[in-house]
């Protein structure tokens, strides 16, 4: 299928509190729906692999409706992991698990048994919280059996605590990879953002996408070329997951190999449509001129660094 992008990732429910005394219950979210949001901007064929509870069934025709493919959706939770998102002033968002003890579940695709369409996807965008053995078995299996997708890797709370040899054998498989800025310090124990960019690339990353918030993201390539990328203009509503967006438009850029600039500004254009609502963005064909807009801000305003 043409432009295909999955999502190997997780699915929550948010139930968001603001400031404002804004109230808003029971809105889709999670890692791996809101990358898929992200590509959505750019990419109308789309599909996820993720756990979710019983209680969920009631939102797949919404996802329907965003043309996001649900037989990857493994029902086989009690419940949902659902969480508080609490906004404070200055975009100050705090997430509270609403039940500690519903652990995220990994799916661990077996990739012969997948779908066509799945096996076959131009990009693949993974947050993981399962094991390394599986990770690496399940990216050998996309390598072997798709050599040409792009793979985009953005890391889980769990990545921050491991060992560089984690991240260079990761690197082996992936074309993407894309921490957020306090990740990235955590991960490398290492504060300024090109500096951790170079540290990167010195592991084997082929492209690492610093995300910095409303600083837009630092990205440095292989080639040895950083670069500052601003956020697009919009207007703020909901930060949650912005950061995600971003890592969706970024892989819909490497799906298409498009230059590193341009896949760059694609995600910078994707974060700004996902906070500029509650939950998913829901991208429409008459929102393609403010996309493209954006899109030709950004790049036109896209830094070298080296």
């Amino acid at each position: 299928m043409i432009d295909f992008l999955v999502s190997i990732g997780n699915i929550f429910i948010d139930d968001i509190v603001t400031w404002t005394d804004e109230v808003h219950l029971g809105v889709i979210g999670g890692a791996g729906l809101h990358a898929l949001a992200g590509c959505g901007v750019w990419n109308k064929h789309l599909g996820i692999i993720a756990s979710a509870g019983e209680d969920f069934r009631p939102y797949l025709d919404e996802l329907h409706e965003l043309g996001i493919d649900t037989e990857g959706i493994l029902c086989d939770q009690e419940k949902t992991n659902r969480a508080w998102q609490v906004f404070q002033p200055g975009d100050v968002r705090v997430e509270i698990m609403r039940d500690p003890n519903i652990k995220i579940k990994q799916v661990i695709p077996k990739f012969e048994m997948l779908d066509r369409k799945y096996q076959d996807a131009d990009g693949y965008h993974l947050i993981w919280n399962g094991s390394e053995r599986n990770l690496f078995s399940l990216l050998e299996d996309i390598r072997k059996h798709n050599p040409t997708a792009s793979i985009v890797y953005e890391p889980s709370p769990e990545d921050c605590i491991k060992k560089a040899n984690f991240f260079k054998r990761l690197f082996l498989y992936i074309d993407g990879f894309s921490p957020s800025g306090s990740e990235g310090k955590n991960i490398l124990k290492i504060n300024q953002p090109e500096n951790i960019i170079k540290e990167f690339i010195g592991m084997g990353c082929k492209l690492i996408a610093l995300r910095l918030g409303s600083d837009g993201s630092m990205a440095g390539s292989s080639s040895g070329r950083i670069f500052k990328v601003p956020v697009a203009k919009t207007h703020v509503v909901d930060v949650t997951g912005a950061g995600n967006a971003y890592v969706g438009g970024l892989l819909s850029g490497l799906s298409r190999y498009k230059p590193v600039e341009e896949s760059l500004a694609m995600a910078s254009v994707s974060a700004s449509f996902e906070i500029e609502q509650y939950g998913l963005c829901r991208f429409t064909d008459e929102m393609q001129p403010v996309r493209d807009t954006r899109f030709s801000s950004v790049l036109k305003n896209i830094t070298a660094i080296k």
